[in-house]
Protein backbone atom coordinates (compact mmCIF):
# COMPACT_ATOMS: atom_id res chain seq x y z
CA UNK A 1 0.00 0.00 0.00
CA UNK A 2 1.42 3.46 -0.82
CA UNK A 3 1.90 5.80 2.08
CA UNK A 4 -1.41 7.86 0.44
CA UNK A 5 -3.66 5.13 0.07
CA UNK A 6 -2.63 4.45 4.28
CA UNK A 7 -3.43 8.18 4.81
CA UNK A 8 -6.85 7.96 2.57
CA UNK A 9 -8.28 4.96 4.01
CA UNK A 10 -8.03 5.19 7.53
CA UNK A 11 -10.06 4.19 10.29
CA UNK A 12 -12.39 6.62 9.84
CA UNK A 13 -13.83 5.79 6.76
CA UNK A 14 -14.12 2.00 7.70
CA UNK A 15 -17.54 1.99 8.54
CA UNK A 16 -18.61 3.14 5.40
CA UNK A 17 -16.57 1.00 3.20
CA UNK A 18 -17.59 -2.27 4.99
CA UNK A 19 -21.54 -1.17 4.79
CA UNK A 20 -21.02 -2.16 1.22
CA UNK A 21 -20.10 -5.70 2.28
CA UNK A 22 -22.81 -6.49 4.32
CA UNK A 23 -24.36 -8.96 2.28
CA UNK A 24 -21.67 -11.18 1.50
CA UNK A 25 -19.36 -11.09 4.63
CA UNK A 26 -16.80 -13.38 2.30
CA UNK A 27 -15.69 -10.22 0.58
CA UNK A 28 -15.30 -8.55 3.61
CA UNK A 29 -13.23 -10.78 5.13
CA UNK A 30 -11.06 -10.53 2.31
CA UNK A 31 -10.03 -6.87 3.66
CA UNK A 32 -9.01 -8.48 6.89
CA UNK A 33 -5.28 -8.41 6.49
CA UNK A 34 -4.26 -5.54 4.92
CA UNK A 35 -3.15 -4.24 7.38
CA UNK A 36 -2.80 -3.58 11.22
CA UNK A 37 -5.58 -0.99 11.14
CA UNK A 38 -7.83 -2.22 8.99
CA UNK A 39 -7.51 -5.62 10.78
CA UNK A 40 -8.38 -4.51 14.62
CA UNK A 41 -11.03 -1.70 13.10
CA UNK A 42 -12.80 -4.11 11.05
CA UNK A 43 -13.21 -6.41 14.57
CA UNK A 44 -14.33 -3.85 16.57
CA UNK A 45 -17.24 -2.69 14.33
CA UNK A 46 -18.54 -6.39 13.94
CA UNK A 47 -21.24 -6.93 16.03
CA UNK A 48 -21.35 -10.52 16.05
CA UNK A 49 -19.41 -13.37 17.02
CA UNK A 50 -17.42 -15.92 14.77
CA UNK A 51 -18.49 -19.42 14.51
CA UNK A 52 -15.60 -22.47 13.42
CA UNK A 53 -17.97 -24.34 10.80
CA UNK A 54 -15.84 -27.41 11.25
CA UNK A 55 -13.18 -29.16 13.92
CA UNK A 56 -10.85 -28.38 11.28
CA UNK A 57 -11.43 -24.77 11.19
CA UNK A 58 -10.96 -24.34 14.89
CA UNK A 59 -7.79 -26.40 15.49
CA UNK A 60 -6.14 -24.26 13.06
CA UNK A 61 -7.19 -21.59 15.37
CA UNK A 62 -6.12 -23.02 17.90
CA UNK A 63 -3.05 -23.86 17.06
CA UNK A 64 -2.27 -19.91 15.56
CA UNK A 65 -3.10 -18.81 19.16
CA UNK A 66 -0.54 -21.49 20.29
CA UNK A 67 2.65 -19.55 17.91
CA UNK A 68 4.66 -17.10 19.27
CA UNK A 69 5.66 -15.31 16.04
CA UNK A 70 2.30 -14.46 14.67
CA UNK A 71 1.58 -11.34 12.69
CA UNK A 72 -1.07 -10.16 14.50
CA UNK A 73 -2.53 -10.59 18.73
CA UNK A 74 -5.33 -12.82 17.37
CA UNK A 75 -6.88 -13.86 20.98
CA UNK A 76 -6.64 -10.31 21.76
CA UNK A 77 -9.11 -9.36 18.75
CA UNK A 78 -11.36 -11.32 20.14
CA UNK A 79 -14.58 -10.01 21.47
CA UNK A 80 -17.14 -12.98 21.97
CA UNK A 81 -16.46 -16.34 22.66
CA UNK A 82 -19.69 -18.56 22.37
CA UNK A 83 -19.86 -22.24 22.72
CA UNK A 84 -23.22 -23.40 21.19
CA UNK A 85 -24.65 -26.17 19.19
CA UNK A 86 -23.97 -25.36 15.16
CA UNK A 87 -26.79 -26.89 13.28
CA UNK A 88 -25.47 -29.88 10.87
CA UNK A 89 -22.36 -29.58 11.99
CA UNK A 90 -20.06 -31.72 13.44
CA UNK A 91 -19.70 -30.85 17.35
CA UNK A 92 -16.49 -29.06 17.69
CA UNK A 93 -14.07 -30.96 21.30
CA UNK A 94 -13.14 -28.35 23.27
CA UNK A 95 -10.62 -29.29 26.66
CA UNK A 96 -9.93 -27.48 29.48
CA UNK A 97 -6.64 -27.22 28.42
CA UNK A 98 -8.44 -25.13 25.49
CA UNK A 99 -10.02 -22.75 27.80
CA UNK A 100 -6.83 -21.96 29.53
CA UNK A 101 -5.04 -21.04 26.23
CA UNK A 102 -8.10 -18.40 25.73
CA UNK A 103 -7.10 -17.32 29.70
CA UNK A 104 -3.32 -16.34 28.41
CA UNK A 105 -4.35 -15.39 24.92
CA UNK A 106 -7.72 -13.42 25.06
CA UNK A 107 -7.92 -10.72 28.13
CA UNK A 108 -10.39 -8.89 25.96
CA UNK A 109 -13.61 -10.89 26.06
CA UNK A 110 -16.88 -8.75 26.09
CA UNK A 111 -19.22 -11.84 26.27
CA UNK A 112 -18.81 -15.23 27.38
CA UNK A 113 -21.31 -18.17 26.59
CA UNK A 114 -21.43 -21.47 27.53
CA UNK A 115 -24.20 -23.86 25.77
CA UNK A 116 -25.79 -26.97 25.11
CA UNK A 117 -22.49 -28.33 23.49
CA UNK A 118 -20.97 -31.77 24.29
CA UNK A 119 -18.21 -30.11 26.16
CA UNK A 120 -17.85 -29.63 29.79
CA UNK A 121 -15.46 -27.25 31.42
CA UNK A 122 -14.18 -27.48 35.04
CA UNK A 123 -15.78 -24.58 36.82
CA UNK A 124 -12.06 -24.23 37.80
CA UNK A 125 -10.92 -23.00 34.15
CA UNK A 126 -13.81 -20.83 33.54
CA UNK A 127 -13.00 -19.16 36.69
CA UNK A 128 -9.98 -18.33 35.66
CA UNK A 129 -11.05 -17.35 31.76
CA UNK A 130 -13.53 -15.26 33.63
CA UNK A 131 -10.87 -13.67 36.20
CA UNK A 132 -8.51 -12.40 32.93
CA UNK A 133 -11.16 -10.61 31.14
CA UNK A 134 -12.12 -7.92 33.71
CA UNK A 135 -14.31 -5.90 30.80
CA UNK A 136 -16.65 -8.85 30.94
CA UNK A 137 -19.94 -7.52 29.82
CA UNK A 138 -22.14 -10.49 28.93
CA UNK A 139 -22.14 -14.64 30.94
CA UNK A 140 -24.32 -17.07 30.00
CA UNK A 141 -24.32 -20.67 31.08
CA UNK A 142 -27.19 -22.67 29.42
CA UNK A 143 -26.12 -26.19 29.93
CA UNK A 144 -28.16 -27.95 33.24
CA UNK A 145 -25.08 -30.02 34.38
CA UNK A 146 -23.86 -26.43 35.37
CA UNK A 147 -25.26 -26.84 39.15
CA UNK A 148 -24.81 -24.49 41.65
CA UNK A 149 -21.81 -25.53 43.33
CA UNK A 150 -20.05 -25.16 39.23
CA UNK A 151 -21.56 -21.41 38.82
CA UNK A 152 -20.45 -20.44 42.62
CA UNK A 153 -16.83 -20.94 41.74
CA UNK A 154 -17.02 -20.25 37.72
CA UNK A 155 -18.39 -17.03 38.78
CA UNK A 156 -16.25 -16.21 42.35
CA UNK A 157 -13.95 -13.71 40.31
CA UNK A 158 -17.53 -11.64 39.72
CA UNK A 159 -18.74 -12.35 43.21
CA UNK A 160 -14.89 -11.13 44.11
CA UNK A 161 -15.30 -7.64 41.93
CA UNK A 162 -13.56 -8.56 39.35
CA UNK A 163 -15.85 -7.87 36.77
CA UNK A 164 -17.58 -4.86 37.53
CA UNK A 165 -18.78 -3.94 34.14
CA UNK A 166 -21.25 -7.03 33.91
CA UNK A 167 -24.24 -6.02 32.79
CA UNK A 168 -25.99 -9.29 31.36
CA UNK A 169 -26.52 -12.54 33.18
CA UNK A 170 -27.69 -15.66 32.26
CA UNK A 171 -27.90 -18.94 34.35
CA UNK A 172 -30.17 -21.66 33.40
CA UNK A 173 -29.74 -24.44 36.17
CA UNK A 174 -33.51 -24.31 37.55
CA UNK A 175 -36.50 -27.23 37.35
CA UNK A 176 -36.94 -26.38 33.87
CA UNK A 177 -34.32 -29.22 33.49
CA UNK A 178 -36.07 -31.83 35.43
CA UNK A 179 -36.56 -34.40 32.58
CA UNK A 180 -33.09 -33.97 31.43
CA UNK A 181 -32.28 -35.09 34.86
CA UNK A 182 -31.07 -38.75 33.54
CA UNK A 183 -29.05 -36.98 30.94
CA UNK A 184 -27.59 -34.65 32.99
CA UNK A 185 -26.50 -36.69 35.94
CA UNK A 186 -24.92 -33.67 38.23
CA UNK A 187 -27.78 -31.05 37.72
CA UNK A 188 -29.23 -29.79 41.43
CA UNK A 189 -33.19 -29.44 41.72
CA UNK A 190 -33.83 -29.16 45.04
CA UNK A 191 -35.38 -26.30 47.22
CA UNK A 192 -31.94 -26.11 48.54
CA UNK A 193 -30.25 -25.50 45.01
CA UNK A 194 -32.60 -22.43 44.06
CA UNK A 195 -32.16 -20.92 47.02
CA UNK A 196 -28.86 -20.88 46.55
CA UNK A 197 -28.83 -19.57 43.04
CA UNK A 198 -30.97 -17.14 44.17
CA UNK A 199 -28.36 -15.68 46.89
CA UNK A 200 -25.65 -15.97 44.11
CA UNK A 201 -27.83 -14.12 41.49
CA UNK A 202 -28.38 -11.57 44.47
CA UNK A 203 -24.49 -11.54 44.87
CA UNK A 204 -23.91 -10.56 41.81
CA UNK A 205 -26.55 -8.35 41.05
CA UNK A 206 -24.94 -6.12 44.74
CA UNK A 207 -21.60 -6.09 42.47
CA UNK A 208 -22.38 -5.74 38.83
CA UNK A 209 -24.51 -2.99 37.06
CA UNK A 210 -26.94 -5.84 36.01
CA UNK A 211 -29.44 -4.77 33.25
CA UNK A 212 -30.06 -8.04 31.26
CA UNK A 213 -31.53 -10.73 33.62
CA UNK A 214 -32.74 -14.26 32.20
CA UNK A 215 -33.07 -17.18 35.33
CA UNK A 216 -35.13 -20.45 34.24
CA UNK A 217 -36.82 -20.54 37.40
CA UNK A 218 -40.57 -19.58 38.80
CA UNK A 219 -40.74 -15.80 40.63
CA UNK A 220 -42.23 -16.29 43.49
CA UNK A 221 -42.86 -13.76 45.95
CA UNK A 222 -39.50 -14.02 47.70
CA UNK A 223 -37.59 -13.87 44.34
CA UNK A 224 -39.74 -10.91 43.51
CA UNK A 225 -38.33 -8.90 46.45
CA UNK A 226 -34.97 -10.12 45.99
CA UNK A 227 -35.05 -8.80 42.50
CA UNK A 228 -36.34 -5.42 43.47
CA UNK A 229 -33.98 -4.75 45.84
CA UNK A 230 -30.89 -5.85 44.07
CA UNK A 231 -31.12 -4.47 40.58
CA UNK A 232 -32.74 -1.12 40.21
CA UNK A 233 -32.26 -1.08 36.53
CA UNK A 234 -33.56 -4.36 35.18
CA UNK A 235 -34.37 -3.04 31.52
CA UNK A 236 -34.68 -7.12 30.31
CA UNK A 237 -35.90 -10.18 32.10
CA UNK A 238 -36.93 -13.87 30.88
CA UNK A 239 -37.75 -16.02 33.68
CA UNK A 240 -39.78 -19.85 33.35
CA UNK A 241 -42.76 -18.75 35.23
CA UNK A 242 -44.21 -16.13 37.65
CA UNK A 243 -47.37 -16.30 39.87
CA UNK A 244 -50.03 -13.13 39.68
CA UNK A 245 -48.89 -11.96 44.04
CA UNK A 246 -44.93 -11.79 42.55
CA UNK A 247 -45.38 -9.59 39.57
CA UNK A 248 -47.92 -7.18 41.79
CA UNK A 249 -44.44 -7.03 43.48
CA UNK A 250 -42.05 -6.92 41.01
CA UNK A 251 -43.90 -4.81 38.52
CA UNK A 252 -44.66 -0.94 40.55
CA UNK A 253 -40.21 -1.22 40.86
CA UNK A 254 -39.59 -2.56 37.33
CA UNK A 255 -40.53 0.79 35.28
CA UNK A 256 -37.40 0.45 33.19
CA UNK A 257 -38.06 -2.72 32.27
CA UNK A 258 -38.44 -2.77 28.08
CA UNK A 259 -37.90 -6.27 27.09
CA UNK A 260 -40.17 -8.92 29.05
CA UNK A 261 -40.86 -12.71 28.54
CA UNK A 262 -42.67 -14.53 31.23
CA UNK A 263 -45.14 -17.60 31.73
CA UNK A 264 -47.94 -17.29 34.19
CA UNK A 265 -48.28 -20.08 36.47
CA UNK A 266 -50.76 -22.41 36.46
CA UNK A 267 -53.80 -20.03 38.64
CA UNK A 268 -56.52 -18.68 37.68
CA UNK A 269 -56.98 -15.16 39.19
CA UNK A 270 -59.87 -13.32 39.54
CA UNK A 271 -60.69 -10.37 37.04
CA UNK A 272 -59.90 -7.69 39.29
CA UNK A 273 -56.62 -9.24 40.14
CA UNK A 274 -55.64 -9.88 35.99
CA UNK A 275 -57.18 -5.77 35.58
CA UNK A 276 -54.75 -4.97 38.37
CA UNK A 277 -51.73 -7.09 37.19
CA UNK A 278 -52.20 -5.53 33.06
CA UNK A 279 -52.62 -1.94 34.37
CA UNK A 280 -49.32 -2.28 35.96
CA UNK A 281 -47.12 -3.43 33.49
CA UNK A 282 -44.56 -0.75 32.08
CA UNK A 283 -44.13 0.11 28.97
CA UNK A 284 -42.47 -2.31 26.92
CA UNK A 285 -40.75 -2.70 23.80
CA UNK A 286 -40.99 -6.30 23.83
CA UNK A 287 -43.29 -8.76 24.78
CA UNK A 288 -43.15 -12.56 25.06
CA UNK A 289 -45.98 -14.60 26.70
CA UNK A 290 -47.54 -17.92 27.68
CA UNK A 291 -50.78 -18.05 28.91
CA UNK A 292 -52.39 -21.02 30.54
CA UNK A 293 -56.00 -22.19 29.79
CA UNK A 294 -58.42 -19.27 31.04
CA UNK A 295 -60.21 -16.46 30.23
CA UNK A 296 -57.40 -13.76 30.07
CA UNK A 297 -59.50 -10.76 28.29
CA UNK A 298 -59.60 -9.00 31.39
CA UNK A 299 -55.88 -8.79 31.75
CA UNK A 300 -54.64 -7.83 27.73
CA UNK A 301 -58.08 -5.19 28.16
CA UNK A 302 -55.71 -3.33 31.08
CA UNK A 303 -52.46 -4.84 29.51
CA UNK A 304 -52.84 -3.07 26.13
CA UNK A 305 -53.96 0.59 26.48
CA UNK A 306 -50.02 1.14 27.98
CA UNK A 307 -48.34 -0.55 25.24
CA UNK A 308 -48.35 1.73 22.72
CA UNK A 309 -44.27 1.60 21.87
CA UNK A 310 -44.61 -2.35 21.68
CA UNK A 311 -42.68 -3.24 19.34
CA UNK A 312 -42.16 -6.93 19.45
CA UNK A 313 -44.80 -9.09 20.68
CA UNK A 314 -44.77 -13.33 20.97
CA UNK A 315 -47.50 -15.32 22.25
CA UNK A 316 -46.58 -18.96 22.69
CA UNK A 317 -49.17 -22.06 23.10
CA UNK A 318 -51.66 -19.68 24.45
CA UNK A 319 -54.61 -22.16 23.31
CA UNK A 320 -57.01 -20.08 25.63
CA UNK A 321 -56.48 -16.47 23.78
CA UNK A 322 -59.87 -15.85 22.01
CA UNK A 323 -60.34 -12.78 19.41
CA UNK A 324 -61.61 -10.80 23.17
CA UNK A 325 -58.61 -11.06 24.24
CA UNK A 326 -56.59 -10.68 21.48
CA UNK A 327 -58.27 -7.46 19.72
CA UNK A 328 -57.11 -5.13 22.55
CA UNK A 329 -53.45 -5.82 21.83
CA UNK A 330 -54.66 -5.31 17.57
CA UNK A 331 -56.67 -2.32 18.42
CA UNK A 332 -53.86 -0.49 20.89
CA UNK A 333 -50.64 -1.89 20.44
CA UNK A 334 -49.85 0.11 16.32
CA UNK A 335 -45.66 0.13 16.21
CA UNK A 336 -45.47 -3.52 16.33
CA UNK A 337 -42.81 -4.98 13.99
CA UNK A 338 -43.10 -8.25 14.94
CA UNK A 339 -45.53 -10.79 15.91
CA UNK A 340 -45.35 -14.38 16.86
CA UNK A 341 -48.38 -16.02 17.17
CA UNK A 342 -48.05 -20.07 17.65
CA UNK A 343 -50.52 -22.31 18.54
CA UNK A 344 -52.65 -19.86 19.63
CA UNK A 345 -55.62 -22.29 18.16
CA UNK A 346 -58.83 -20.19 19.24
CA UNK A 347 -57.94 -16.68 17.43
CA UNK A 348 -59.35 -16.24 13.81
CA UNK A 349 -59.38 -13.85 11.05
CA UNK A 350 -61.21 -11.25 12.52
CA UNK A 351 -58.28 -10.34 14.94
CA UNK A 352 -55.57 -11.42 12.57
CA UNK A 353 -57.22 -8.72 10.04
CA UNK A 354 -57.58 -5.92 12.70
CA UNK A 355 -53.74 -6.36 13.14
CA UNK A 356 -53.05 -5.92 9.85
CA UNK A 357 -54.85 -3.09 8.92
CA UNK A 358 -53.49 -0.98 12.27
CA UNK A 359 -49.88 -1.93 12.37
CA UNK A 360 -49.70 -2.53 8.60
CA UNK A 361 -47.20 0.30 7.95
CA UNK A 362 -44.98 -0.86 10.49
CA UNK A 363 -45.38 -4.42 10.69
CA UNK A 364 -41.89 -6.18 9.35
CA UNK A 365 -42.08 -9.62 10.79
CA UNK A 366 -45.30 -12.16 11.03
CA UNK A 367 -44.93 -15.87 12.61
CA UNK A 368 -48.04 -17.62 12.33
CA UNK A 369 -48.06 -21.09 13.29
CA UNK A 370 -51.12 -23.79 13.94
CA UNK A 371 -53.85 -21.21 14.13
CA UNK A 372 -56.62 -23.86 12.53
CA UNK A 373 -59.10 -21.00 12.09
CA UNK A 374 -57.09 -19.15 9.67
CA UNK A 375 -58.39 -18.59 5.95
CA UNK A 376 -57.20 -16.01 3.36
CA UNK A 377 -59.36 -13.80 4.64
CA UNK A 378 -56.29 -13.01 7.01
CA UNK A 379 -53.58 -13.21 4.39
CA UNK A 380 -55.14 -11.33 1.64
CA UNK A 381 -55.51 -8.49 4.63
CA UNK A 382 -51.72 -8.69 4.97
CA UNK A 383 -51.13 -8.45 1.69
CA UNK A 384 -52.87 -5.34 1.59
CA UNK A 385 -52.43 -3.39 4.29
CA UNK A 386 -48.37 -4.92 5.12
CA UNK A 387 -46.29 -3.71 2.00
CA UNK A 388 -43.11 -3.20 4.61
CA UNK A 389 -42.93 -6.86 5.29
CA UNK A 390 -39.36 -8.64 5.64
CA UNK A 391 -40.30 -12.16 6.73
CA UNK A 392 -43.40 -14.27 6.28
CA UNK A 393 -43.81 -17.57 8.27
CA UNK A 394 -46.86 -19.54 7.90
CA UNK A 395 -47.21 -23.23 8.97
CA UNK A 396 -50.05 -25.77 9.66
CA UNK A 397 -52.84 -23.63 8.79
CA UNK A 398 -54.65 -25.68 6.53
CA UNK A 399 -57.69 -23.54 5.46
CA UNK A 400 -55.24 -21.00 4.04
CA UNK A 401 -55.22 -21.40 -0.06
CA UNK A 402 -52.74 -20.40 -2.98
CA UNK A 403 -55.16 -17.58 -3.64
CA UNK A 404 -54.21 -15.41 -0.79
CA UNK A 405 -50.34 -16.32 -0.87
CA UNK A 406 -49.69 -15.50 -4.13
CA UNK A 407 -51.20 -12.00 -3.86
CA UNK A 408 -48.74 -11.76 -0.95
CA UNK A 409 -46.22 -12.59 -2.61
CA UNK A 410 -47.20 -10.13 -5.62
CA UNK A 411 -47.70 -7.33 -3.33
CA UNK A 412 -44.95 -7.51 -0.49
CA UNK A 413 -42.33 -6.48 -2.65
CA UNK A 414 -40.02 -6.10 0.32
CA UNK A 415 -39.67 -9.34 1.25
CA UNK A 416 -36.62 -10.87 2.06
CA UNK A 417 -37.55 -14.33 3.77
CA UNK A 418 -40.45 -16.49 2.68
CA UNK A 419 -41.06 -19.45 4.70
CA UNK A 420 -43.42 -22.60 5.58
CA UNK A 421 -44.97 -25.59 4.57
CA UNK A 422 -47.88 -25.93 1.93
CA UNK A 423 -49.46 -28.76 0.45
CA UNK A 424 -47.75 -29.59 -2.93
CA UNK A 425 -50.39 -27.40 -5.27
CA UNK A 426 -49.74 -24.77 -3.24
CA UNK A 427 -45.56 -24.71 -2.88
CA UNK A 428 -45.88 -25.11 -6.49
CA UNK A 429 -48.20 -21.55 -7.24
CA UNK A 430 -45.79 -19.61 -4.65
CA UNK A 431 -42.65 -20.62 -6.37
CA UNK A 432 -44.02 -19.85 -9.82
CA UNK A 433 -45.56 -16.58 -8.66
CA UNK A 434 -42.45 -15.68 -7.61
CA UNK A 435 -40.70 -16.75 -10.79
CA UNK A 436 -42.85 -15.00 -12.64
CA UNK A 437 -43.13 -11.82 -10.73
CA UNK A 438 -39.65 -11.86 -9.04
CA UNK A 439 -38.43 -9.89 -5.93
CA UNK A 440 -35.01 -8.47 -5.92
CA UNK A 441 -34.66 -8.39 -1.85
CA UNK A 442 -35.53 -12.04 -1.79
CA UNK A 443 -32.97 -13.99 0.35
CA UNK A 444 -34.04 -16.88 1.70
CA UNK A 445 -36.83 -19.18 0.44
CA UNK A 446 -37.62 -22.41 3.06
CA UNK A 447 -40.60 -24.13 1.64
CA UNK A 448 -41.99 -27.54 2.56
CA UNK A 449 -44.78 -28.96 0.71
CA UNK A 450 -46.91 -31.95 1.92
CA UNK A 451 -49.64 -34.23 -0.11
CA UNK A 452 -52.63 -33.20 0.63
CA UNK A 453 -55.89 -34.43 -1.25
CA UNK A 454 -57.92 -32.04 0.36
CA UNK A 455 -56.24 -29.05 -0.71
CA UNK A 456 -56.01 -29.96 -4.28
CA UNK A 457 -59.78 -30.78 -4.92
CA UNK A 458 -59.86 -26.95 -3.40
CA UNK A 459 -57.45 -25.64 -5.54
CA UNK A 460 -58.50 -27.28 -8.59
CA UNK A 461 -55.86 -29.81 -11.09
CA UNK A 462 -54.70 -27.15 -13.24
CA UNK A 463 -51.26 -25.48 -11.85
CA UNK A 464 -47.83 -24.91 -12.91
CA UNK A 465 -45.99 -27.82 -12.19
CA UNK A 466 -42.64 -27.58 -10.51
CA UNK A 467 -39.76 -28.35 -12.71
CA UNK A 468 -36.39 -27.52 -13.35
CA UNK A 469 -37.61 -24.40 -15.84
CA UNK A 470 -38.98 -23.39 -12.98
CA UNK A 471 -35.84 -23.12 -10.41
CA UNK A 472 -34.12 -20.79 -13.35
CA UNK A 473 -36.74 -18.68 -14.03
CA UNK A 474 -36.40 -18.19 -9.67
CA UNK A 475 -32.48 -17.62 -9.96
CA UNK A 476 -33.38 -14.72 -12.66
CA UNK A 477 -36.35 -13.43 -11.29
CA UNK A 478 -34.50 -13.14 -7.34
CA UNK A 479 -30.88 -13.26 -7.93
CA UNK A 480 -30.02 -12.40 -4.06
CA UNK A 481 -31.33 -15.47 -3.03
CA UNK A 482 -29.08 -17.17 -0.34
CA UNK A 483 -30.28 -19.87 1.58
CA UNK A 484 -32.97 -22.24 -0.96
CA UNK A 485 -34.61 -24.95 0.76
CA UNK A 486 -37.01 -27.26 -1.07
CA UNK A 487 -38.19 -29.91 0.31
CA UNK A 488 -40.96 -30.47 -2.45
CA UNK A 489 -41.80 -32.55 -5.51
CA UNK A 490 -39.86 -31.06 -8.49
CA UNK A 491 -40.28 -32.76 -11.91
CA UNK A 492 -37.49 -33.63 -14.16
CA UNK A 493 -34.34 -33.24 -12.06
CA UNK A 494 -31.95 -34.81 -14.04
CA UNK A 495 -28.62 -34.21 -12.36
CA UNK A 496 -26.04 -32.52 -14.90
CA UNK A 497 -29.60 -30.05 -15.96
CA UNK A 498 -30.20 -29.14 -12.07
CA UNK A 499 -26.03 -28.63 -11.70
CA UNK A 500 -26.43 -26.12 -14.33
CA UNK A 501 -29.77 -24.73 -13.08
CA UNK A 502 -27.85 -24.13 -9.28
CA UNK A 503 -24.97 -22.39 -10.70
CA UNK A 504 -27.39 -19.67 -12.04
CA UNK A 505 -28.11 -18.86 -8.35
CA UNK A 506 -24.70 -17.25 -8.30
CA UNK A 507 -25.33 -15.81 -4.40
CA UNK A 508 -26.39 -19.23 -3.27
CA UNK A 509 -24.86 -19.76 0.15
CA UNK A 510 -27.11 -22.75 1.50
CA UNK A 511 -29.16 -25.41 -0.37
CA UNK A 512 -31.81 -28.23 0.54
CA UNK A 513 -33.34 -30.79 -2.11
CA UNK A 514 -35.03 -33.76 -2.40
CA UNK A 515 -33.65 -35.30 -5.57
CA UNK A 516 -36.24 -38.24 -6.74
CA UNK A 517 -34.33 -41.68 -6.46
CA UNK A 518 -34.46 -43.01 -9.87
CA UNK A 519 -32.52 -40.00 -11.14
CA UNK A 520 -29.24 -39.81 -8.92
CA UNK A 521 -26.41 -37.22 -8.62
CA UNK A 522 -22.87 -38.79 -8.83
CA UNK A 523 -19.65 -38.23 -7.78
CA UNK A 524 -18.50 -35.73 -10.96
CA UNK A 525 -21.65 -34.12 -10.30
CA UNK A 526 -21.10 -33.35 -6.20
CA UNK A 527 -17.62 -32.49 -7.86
CA UNK A 528 -18.64 -30.27 -9.78
CA UNK A 529 -21.22 -28.36 -7.23
CA UNK A 530 -18.33 -28.34 -5.13
CA UNK A 531 -16.73 -25.49 -7.32
CA UNK A 532 -19.62 -23.15 -7.06
CA UNK A 533 -18.82 -19.64 -6.45
CA UNK A 534 -20.65 -18.80 -2.69
CA UNK A 535 -22.34 -22.47 -1.83
CA UNK A 536 -21.12 -23.45 1.46
CA UNK A 537 -23.37 -25.90 2.79
CA UNK A 538 -25.58 -28.23 0.49
CA UNK A 539 -27.84 -31.38 1.67
CA UNK A 540 -29.49 -33.61 -0.64
CA UNK A 541 -32.35 -35.87 1.19
CA UNK A 542 -31.88 -39.18 -0.76
CA UNK A 543 -31.18 -38.67 -4.59
CA UNK A 544 -27.51 -39.84 -4.44
CA UNK A 545 -25.49 -42.28 -6.26
CA UNK A 546 -23.14 -45.08 -3.82
CA UNK A 547 -19.90 -43.64 -5.76
CA UNK A 548 -20.88 -39.91 -4.80
CA UNK A 549 -21.62 -40.96 -0.98
CA UNK A 550 -18.57 -42.95 -1.32
CA UNK A 551 -16.86 -39.98 -2.21
CA UNK A 552 -18.48 -37.43 0.52
CA UNK A 553 -17.78 -40.10 3.15
CA UNK A 554 -13.65 -40.20 1.77
CA UNK A 555 -13.95 -36.72 2.36
CA UNK A 556 -15.17 -36.54 5.49
CA UNK A 557 -12.68 -38.75 7.07
CA UNK A 558 -10.30 -36.26 5.34
CA UNK A 559 -11.91 -33.47 7.40
CA UNK A 560 -12.30 -31.82 4.42
CA UNK A 561 -15.64 -30.34 5.82
CA UNK A 562 -18.25 -32.86 4.11
CA UNK A 563 -20.95 -35.26 6.86
CA UNK A 564 -23.26 -38.04 6.17
CA UNK A 565 -25.75 -38.21 8.45
CA UNK A 566 -28.20 -40.83 8.38
CA UNK A 567 -31.79 -39.34 9.07
CA UNK A 568 -33.80 -43.02 9.66
CA UNK A 569 -33.91 -46.38 10.08
CA UNK A 570 -33.79 -47.45 6.92
CA UNK A 571 -30.71 -45.86 6.30
CA UNK A 572 -31.69 -43.47 3.84
CA UNK A 573 -28.88 -40.98 3.54
CA UNK A 574 -28.71 -37.54 3.99
CA UNK A 575 -25.89 -35.85 2.68
CA UNK A 576 -24.19 -32.82 3.67
CA UNK A 577 -21.69 -30.77 1.51
CA UNK A 578 -19.31 -27.58 3.48
CA UNK A 579 -16.95 -25.88 1.33
CA UNK A 580 -14.41 -24.32 3.36
CA UNK A 581 -16.28 -20.71 4.65
CA UNK A 582 -15.10 -17.64 6.24
CA UNK A 583 -16.68 -18.07 10.07
CA UNK A 584 -20.16 -16.56 9.82
CA UNK A 585 -21.89 -14.79 12.35
CA UNK A 586 -24.35 -14.98 15.19
CA UNK A 587 -26.22 -11.69 16.47
CA UNK A 588 -26.12 -10.79 20.12
CA UNK A 589 -29.87 -11.29 21.54
CA UNK A 590 -29.42 -8.31 24.02
CA UNK A 591 -28.91 -5.76 21.12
Amino acid sequence: MKPSQAVLLNADLLPIILSEFEENQDEMFLYLFVNKTWAATLVRLLWKAPIWNSPRSYKSFLRTLKRSNVTFAYGKLIRRLVFEPIKNREQPSFANEDLKLFSTKSGRLTHLTFGQTDNFFSAEAVSELVKNNQNLLGFAATKPCYNIEWLNIALSPVINGHCLKLSQLEIQNMRHFLIFMDYWPNGDYSDDAISQTRNLIKEIGFKCPIFALDINVHIDDEMANMIIQTFKNLKILHCETVSCSALKILLPYCKKLKWLSIAFSSENPTEDVQQDIGSQFPSLDALNLFLPPHDWSPFTKALAPNQTNLRRINLFGCDSVTDEAFLPIAKNCLRLEFIGLICCQLLTDASISVLARNVGKNLKNINICRIPKLTDVSIIEIANSCHNLEKFVLESCKKVTSRSLTLLVRKCKSLTELSGDYPRIIAAKIVSTLAVQGNTKLQVLQIHSRHDPDSNILEGKKYRRFDLGLLEKLAEKCPKLRELELKCYITGLYPNLLINALYKLRNLEKLFMEPRQNQKLNREHIMKLENHPRLKEVRFDGGCSEDAISYIKERSKNKKGMFIHKIDKLLQLTTYIYRKSIPSYKKDRYN
